[in-house]
Protein backbone atom coordinates (compact mmCIF):
# COMPACT_ATOMS: atom_id res chain seq x y z
CA UNK A 1 0.00 0.00 0.00
CA UNK A 2 1.45 3.57 -1.12
CA UNK A 3 2.68 5.62 1.88
CA UNK A 4 1.09 9.10 2.79
CA UNK A 5 4.13 10.92 0.98
CA UNK A 6 4.00 8.90 -2.18
CA UNK A 7 0.16 10.00 -2.65
CA UNK A 8 0.53 12.86 -2.07
CA UNK A 9 3.78 12.88 -4.53
CA UNK A 10 1.36 11.00 -7.16
CA UNK A 11 -1.45 13.95 -6.97
CA UNK A 12 0.93 16.69 -7.34
CA UNK A 13 2.34 14.73 -10.52
CA UNK A 14 -0.87 14.29 -11.69
CA UNK A 15 -1.96 17.82 -11.34
CA UNK A 16 1.14 18.45 -13.10
CA UNK A 17 0.81 16.67 -16.67
CA UNK A 18 -3.44 17.95 -16.04
CA UNK A 19 -1.95 21.18 -16.37
CA UNK A 20 0.67 20.18 -18.75
CA UNK A 21 -2.02 18.90 -21.03
CA UNK A 22 -4.27 21.94 -20.55
CA UNK A 23 -2.09 24.95 -21.41
CA UNK A 24 -0.72 22.70 -23.98
CA UNK A 25 -4.00 22.55 -25.62
CA UNK A 26 -4.99 26.23 -25.54
CA UNK A 27 -1.32 27.41 -26.78
CA UNK A 28 -0.08 28.45 -23.31
CA UNK A 29 3.50 28.15 -21.51
CA UNK A 30 3.61 28.01 -17.34
CA UNK A 31 1.37 30.86 -16.26
CA UNK A 32 3.05 33.62 -15.15
CA UNK A 33 0.03 35.71 -13.00
CA UNK A 34 2.04 38.29 -11.60
CA UNK A 35 2.42 39.91 -15.59
CA UNK A 36 -0.37 38.53 -16.94
CA UNK A 37 -2.69 40.09 -14.46
CA UNK A 38 -0.46 43.08 -14.29
CA UNK A 39 -0.09 42.32 -10.58
CA UNK A 40 2.38 45.74 -8.78
CA UNK A 41 2.11 44.23 -4.91
CA UNK A 42 0.29 41.50 -2.70
CA UNK A 43 -0.15 42.11 1.15
CA UNK A 44 -0.92 39.17 3.08
CA UNK A 45 -0.98 41.19 6.01
CA UNK A 46 -0.54 38.26 8.30
CA UNK A 47 1.94 39.78 10.27
CA UNK A 48 1.46 41.08 14.26
CA UNK A 49 2.88 44.20 14.24
CA UNK A 50 4.72 46.78 12.54
CA UNK A 51 5.39 46.64 8.80
CA UNK A 52 3.48 44.79 6.56
CA UNK A 53 5.42 43.35 3.89
CA UNK A 54 4.56 43.52 0.08
CA UNK A 55 5.06 40.05 -1.26
CA UNK A 56 5.59 40.75 -4.51
CA UNK A 57 7.00 44.02 -5.08
CA UNK A 58 8.32 47.07 -2.48
CA UNK A 59 5.66 48.78 -1.20
CA UNK A 60 5.91 47.86 2.47
CA UNK A 61 3.39 49.54 4.99
CA UNK A 62 3.78 51.18 7.57
CA UNK A 63 1.43 50.42 10.63
CA UNK A 64 0.15 53.24 11.94
CA UNK A 65 -0.89 53.46 15.69
CA UNK A 66 -0.87 49.95 16.03
CA UNK A 67 -2.63 47.53 13.56
CA UNK A 68 -3.68 44.69 15.34
CA UNK A 69 -3.45 40.78 14.28
CA UNK A 70 -6.71 38.21 13.94
CA UNK A 71 -7.92 34.87 12.26
CA UNK A 72 -7.37 35.33 8.73
CA UNK A 73 -9.31 34.04 5.61
CA UNK A 74 -6.70 33.18 3.10
CA UNK A 75 -3.74 33.08 5.33
CA UNK A 76 -3.62 31.86 8.94
CA UNK A 77 -3.85 35.43 10.27
CA UNK A 78 -5.01 39.06 8.91
CA UNK A 79 -5.00 42.79 9.85
CA UNK A 80 -7.14 43.89 12.44
CA UNK A 81 -8.46 47.44 12.49
CA UNK A 82 -9.96 49.70 15.08
CA UNK A 83 -11.78 52.33 14.16
CA UNK A 84 -11.76 54.21 17.22
CA UNK A 85 -7.83 53.97 17.55
CA UNK A 86 -7.47 55.52 14.11
CA UNK A 87 -5.17 52.40 13.24
CA UNK A 88 -4.24 52.37 9.50
CA UNK A 89 -0.96 51.30 6.95
CA UNK A 90 0.34 53.12 4.42
CA UNK A 91 2.67 53.65 1.80
CA UNK A 92 3.87 57.26 0.39
CA UNK A 93 2.81 58.02 -2.95
CA UNK A 94 5.01 56.12 -5.59
CA UNK A 95 5.03 55.54 -9.87
CA UNK A 96 4.22 51.72 -8.80
CA UNK A 97 0.75 52.86 -6.86
CA UNK A 98 0.01 55.60 -8.76
CA UNK A 99 -2.99 55.80 -11.41
CA UNK A 100 -5.03 58.26 -13.66
CA UNK A 101 -6.01 57.06 -17.07
CA UNK A 102 -4.65 53.49 -17.10
CA UNK A 103 -6.24 50.24 -16.21
CA UNK A 104 -6.29 49.26 -12.43
CA UNK A 105 -7.84 46.89 -9.97
CA UNK A 106 -7.66 46.05 -6.29
CA UNK A 107 -9.08 42.38 -4.74
CA UNK A 108 -9.52 41.77 -0.94
CA UNK A 109 -10.98 39.83 1.73
CA UNK A 110 -12.94 42.03 4.04
CA UNK A 111 -14.13 41.05 7.63
CA UNK A 112 -17.07 43.12 9.51
CA UNK A 113 -17.00 44.06 13.19
CA UNK A 114 -19.57 46.96 12.69
CA UNK A 115 -21.65 48.68 10.61
CA UNK A 116 -22.13 52.37 11.23
CA UNK A 117 -21.63 54.71 8.81
CA UNK A 118 -19.28 54.42 6.08
CA UNK A 119 -15.76 52.32 6.22
CA UNK A 120 -13.13 52.69 4.03
CA UNK A 121 -11.45 49.34 3.26
CA UNK A 122 -8.50 51.01 0.74
CA UNK A 123 -7.76 54.34 -1.33
CA UNK A 124 -5.31 56.10 -3.10
CA UNK A 125 -5.05 59.65 -1.38
CA UNK A 126 -6.37 61.55 1.32
CA UNK A 127 -7.76 64.78 2.68
CA UNK A 128 -10.45 65.36 0.02
CA UNK A 129 -7.98 64.58 -2.95
CA UNK A 130 -8.39 60.94 -3.89
CA UNK A 131 -7.60 58.76 -6.95
CA UNK A 132 -10.05 55.94 -5.88
CA UNK A 133 -11.35 54.58 -2.69
CA UNK A 134 -12.66 51.04 -1.85
CA UNK A 135 -15.61 51.19 1.10
CA UNK A 136 -18.65 49.81 2.34
CA UNK A 137 -20.77 52.57 2.24
CA UNK A 138 -23.58 54.12 4.78
CA UNK A 139 -26.26 51.33 3.21
CA UNK A 140 -23.52 48.35 3.95
CA UNK A 141 -22.98 47.92 0.58
CA UNK A 142 -19.31 47.35 -0.99
CA UNK A 143 -19.02 50.53 -2.89
CA UNK A 144 -15.94 52.16 -5.39
CA UNK A 145 -15.66 55.49 -6.50
CA UNK A 146 -12.94 57.37 -8.51
CA UNK A 147 -11.88 60.80 -7.83
CA UNK A 148 -10.27 64.58 -9.60
CA UNK A 149 -7.64 66.25 -7.66
CA UNK A 150 -10.10 68.80 -5.85
CA UNK A 151 -12.15 65.88 -4.68
CA UNK A 152 -15.17 65.38 -6.65
CA UNK A 153 -16.45 61.78 -7.71
CA UNK A 154 -16.08 61.12 -11.11
CA UNK A 155 -18.03 57.98 -11.31
CA UNK A 156 -19.19 55.40 -9.01
CA UNK A 157 -20.39 51.92 -8.41
CA UNK A 158 -21.74 49.65 -5.71
CA UNK A 159 -22.62 45.92 -5.40
CA UNK A 160 -26.66 46.16 -4.03
CA UNK A 161 -25.47 43.17 -1.59
CA UNK A 162 -25.74 44.30 2.37
CA UNK A 163 -23.09 43.29 3.78
CA UNK A 164 -23.51 42.29 7.66
CA UNK A 165 -20.53 41.44 10.50
CA UNK A 166 -19.02 38.67 11.80
CA UNK A 167 -18.37 36.83 7.74
CA UNK A 168 -15.76 37.05 5.18
CA UNK A 169 -16.36 39.24 1.95
CA UNK A 170 -13.99 39.09 -1.01
CA UNK A 171 -14.58 42.05 -3.38
CA UNK A 172 -12.64 43.34 -6.14
CA UNK A 173 -13.09 46.64 -8.00
CA UNK A 174 -11.59 47.72 -11.58
CA UNK A 175 -11.22 51.14 -13.60
CA UNK A 176 -11.20 50.21 -17.14
CA UNK A 177 -9.68 52.89 -19.33
CA UNK A 178 -10.44 51.49 -22.35
CA UNK A 179 -14.07 51.12 -22.29
CA UNK A 180 -14.42 53.94 -19.94
CA UNK A 181 -16.32 52.51 -16.99
CA UNK A 182 -15.42 51.06 -13.29
CA UNK A 183 -16.83 47.79 -12.14
CA UNK A 184 -17.18 45.54 -8.82
CA UNK A 185 -17.77 42.38 -7.72
CA UNK A 186 -18.65 40.83 -4.16
CA UNK A 187 -17.86 37.25 -3.47
CA UNK A 188 -17.54 35.84 -7.42
CA UNK A 189 -20.41 37.90 -8.40
CA UNK A 190 -21.41 39.35 -11.86
CA UNK A 191 -19.29 42.59 -12.22
CA UNK A 192 -22.06 46.10 -11.65
CA UNK A 193 -20.14 48.20 -14.06
CA UNK A 194 -20.70 52.19 -14.46
CA UNK A 195 -19.94 54.65 -17.14
CA UNK A 196 -16.47 56.66 -16.04
CA UNK A 197 -16.02 59.26 -19.10
CA UNK A 198 -13.20 61.05 -17.09
CA UNK A 199 -10.71 59.04 -15.88
CA UNK A 200 -9.41 59.80 -12.34
CA UNK A 201 -6.38 61.84 -11.95
CA UNK A 202 -3.03 61.17 -10.75
CA UNK A 203 -2.26 62.61 -7.45
CA UNK A 204 0.53 62.63 -4.69
CA UNK A 205 -1.53 60.98 -1.98
CA UNK A 206 -0.40 58.01 -0.26
CA UNK A 207 -1.86 54.50 -0.85
CA UNK A 208 -3.85 53.14 2.83
CA UNK A 209 -5.56 50.81 4.27
CA UNK A 210 -8.26 50.76 6.90
CA UNK A 211 -8.73 54.34 6.84
CA UNK A 212 -10.62 57.09 5.25
CA UNK A 213 -8.20 60.36 5.04
CA UNK A 214 -10.46 63.06 5.45
CA UNK A 215 -13.06 61.65 7.94
CA UNK A 216 -11.98 59.39 10.65
CA UNK A 217 -15.45 58.46 11.87
CA UNK A 218 -15.45 56.42 8.39
CA UNK A 219 -12.50 54.01 9.40
CA UNK A 220 -12.67 50.32 8.63
CA UNK A 221 -13.69 48.42 12.05
CA UNK A 222 -12.74 44.65 11.10
CA UNK A 223 -10.07 42.91 8.85
CA UNK A 224 -8.38 42.55 6.20
CA UNK A 225 -6.26 39.78 4.30
CA UNK A 226 -4.41 38.97 1.15
CA UNK A 227 -4.87 42.48 -0.30
CA UNK A 228 -3.70 42.74 -4.57
CA UNK A 229 -2.88 45.54 -6.37
CA UNK A 230 -2.46 45.39 -10.03
CA UNK A 231 -2.18 47.93 -12.84
CA UNK A 232 -2.37 47.47 -17.36
CA UNK A 233 -2.72 44.19 -17.71
CA UNK A 234 -1.72 42.90 -21.14
CA UNK A 235 -4.48 42.87 -23.32
CA UNK A 236 -6.88 45.20 -20.59
CA UNK A 237 -8.61 44.61 -17.49
CA UNK A 238 -11.55 44.16 -19.56
CA UNK A 239 -10.09 40.78 -21.15
CA UNK A 240 -8.68 39.63 -17.53
CA UNK A 241 -10.87 40.81 -15.05
CA UNK A 242 -13.32 37.41 -15.02
CA UNK A 243 -10.54 35.34 -14.50
CA UNK A 244 -8.76 37.37 -12.05
CA UNK A 245 -12.07 37.21 -10.03
CA UNK A 246 -12.88 33.63 -10.36
CA UNK A 247 -8.96 32.52 -9.62
CA UNK A 248 -8.56 34.47 -6.52
CA UNK A 249 -12.37 33.72 -5.05
CA UNK A 250 -11.57 30.15 -6.10
CA UNK A 251 -15.37 29.22 -4.72
CA UNK A 252 -15.10 31.39 -1.42
CA UNK A 253 -11.54 29.44 -0.43
CA UNK A 254 -9.03 32.31 -1.89
CA UNK A 255 -6.11 31.41 -2.48
CA UNK A 256 -2.23 32.06 -1.37
CA UNK A 257 0.20 33.48 -3.55
CA UNK A 258 2.04 32.06 -5.31
CA UNK A 259 -0.75 31.56 -7.54
CA UNK A 260 -0.61 28.04 -9.07
CA UNK A 261 -1.49 27.47 -12.67
CA UNK A 262 -2.27 23.79 -11.46
CA UNK A 263 -5.11 25.17 -9.13
CA UNK A 264 -5.95 27.43 -12.22
CA UNK A 265 -6.68 24.10 -14.36
CA UNK A 266 -8.27 21.91 -11.69
CA UNK A 267 -10.82 24.85 -11.12
CA UNK A 268 -11.53 25.04 -14.73
CA UNK A 269 -12.09 21.45 -14.94
CA UNK A 270 -14.60 21.12 -12.26
CA UNK A 271 -16.35 23.86 -13.53
CA UNK A 272 -15.35 26.54 -11.71
CA UNK A 273 -13.89 28.79 -14.27
CA UNK A 274 -15.12 28.44 -17.87
CA UNK A 275 -11.30 28.74 -19.71
CA UNK A 276 -7.74 30.50 -19.00
CA UNK A 277 -7.76 33.15 -21.32
CA UNK A 278 -4.91 32.72 -24.24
Amino acid sequence: MPTAAENAHYIRVTKGIIAKKYRNAYGLGPIDYVTRWGVISYWKLNEASGTRSDTIGTNHLTDNNSVGQAAGKVSATSAQFIATSNEYLSRVDNASLSTGDVDFWIACWVYLDSLGSSRVWAEKGSNGAFEWYLEKNASQQPTFFIFNPAGASLATVLNSTVLTTGQWYFVIAYHDSVNNEVGISLDGSTFTTSIANTPPTDGIGGFEFGRDGSSPSQNHDGRLNAVVFGKSPPGGIGAKKTEIRDILYNSGNGIEYPWSDQEAVKMALQGKIKTINK
